[in-house]
């Protein structure tokens, strides 16, 4: 257990940026499809909000049972931890993706940044998730 607490600890210490790349970081083919297609392939910014909703509620879903899987896997040791980390994810990650925003008044187009930022801030921490080694 202190081998795979010890690599826990390593791998969160880690900046999303600082982590190499995974081709589970990339967003669904569903949202590849909504982008390429219709008025979100013309750029209309309205219809690229909507496939960044959708992919927002899939990954945030996914994540939800990656989260259930691995907490149920790992017994009660782990359920406090994992819970912990997993609530102090969401403030960090809200924060990276606000640093993101340019400054100045909020639009459409900085929301969309923001969500943008964390559908890969969402795909960074599934990929942790799923990584925590076996108790």
């Amino acid at each position: 257990m202190k081998a795979a607490f010890a690599f826990l600890l390593a791998a969160a210490a880690l900046p999303v940026s600082a982590q190499p790349q995974d081709p589970r970081l990339q967003p669904t083919a569903e949202y590849q499809r909504c982008l390429a297609t219709g008025d979100a392939a013309k750029g209309k910014p309205s219809a690229i909000d909507v496939c960044i909703g959708l992919e927002l509620d899939r990954q945030e879903e996914r994540m939800r049972v990656v989260f259930h899987e691995t907490s149920d896997e790992h017994g009660w040791k782990w359920q406090d931890y994992l819970r912990d980390r997993q609530f102090n994810w969401r403030s960090e990650s809200a924060l990276r993706c606000s640093a993101q925003v340019p400054a100045g008044p909020a639009s459409s187009g900085t929301s969309r940044i923001f969500n943008q930022c964390m559908i890969g801030e969402i795909l960074a921490q599934i990929v942790w998730l799923e990584s925590v080694p076996p108790e």
